[in-house]
């Protein structure tokens, strides 16, 4: 991460590569280590965030505005979508202790997989998420939207009908509140601290959001 400051507010850029650990031997008996790919793609596999943020507003690979409770804050995170993906956002702080965001994303990286008989193509519309979070001095709370297009061509695939157009949704709601363990098992939990979350989420037409092909 690159950060500078000026009168015109905060700058920031930021990288993260991953590395595939499943080494190969060529031909030659060398050993390759490559980048992580998924579907033959650096930009599923690899690229993990790749972004610039000036202010409140961040271009580039980045976490969706749609998920909650994401890694490392639990191992897996439920009915969330949990890839970044290549979008444009803005985060307006409507106080010191709550925000409203709203950001165009990708879908591409969210179609993979969904289904035998689901075979959506890539949209020319973005993925429109809306996301608004309050925090009190001890409990996080997150609900967010999203608008999900897509086109479906599994009827023209098979029986030489036309593709379906339609768009999706999907709304998440969730917490997260500090807890002492000390409250519920006494003496034994003192100055031990951990978190409890609660997420629930509904999609119709937009099942990717609920972390499909990665949580289902």
């Amino acid at each position: 991460m690159v950060q500078t400051k000026s009168d015109w507010g905060v700058l920031r850029g930021f990288v993260r590569v991953a590395a595939d650990a499943r080494t190969r031997y060529d031909h030659d008996g060398d050993a390759v280590v490559d980048l992580r790919k998924i579907e033959d793609s650096y930009y599923y596999g690899a690229l993990d965030e790749a972004w610039v943020q000036w202010n409140g507003l961040k271009v580039g690979v980045q976490p969706s505005m749609f998920g909650f409770n994401r890694l490392p804050t639990v191992v897996t995170p439920g009915y969330s979508s949990i890839v970044n993906t290549l979008g444009a956002s803005y985060t307006l702080g409507i106080s010191r202790n709550a925000s409203l965001s709203l950001a165009f994303e990708d879908p591409e990286r969210r179609i993979m997989a969904d289904g035998i008989l689901a075979r959506p193509a890539r949209s020319n519309m973005p993925d429109l998420v809306a996301m608004a979070r309050i925090a009190t001095p001890s409990t996080l709370y997150h609900l967010s939207g999203a608008l999900h297009h897509v086109e479906d061509h599994v009827l023209s695939d098979f029986v030489g009908g036309r593709d379906t157009s339609v768009w999706g949704w999907a709304l998440s709601a969730g917490l997260q509140s500090r807890l002492a363990w000390q409250d519920i098992v006494g003496p034994a939990g003192e100055d031990t601290f951990g978190r409890f979350s609660f997420t629930a989420a509904y999609s119709s037409g937009a099942l990717a959001f609920l972390g499909i092909p990665f949580f289902a």
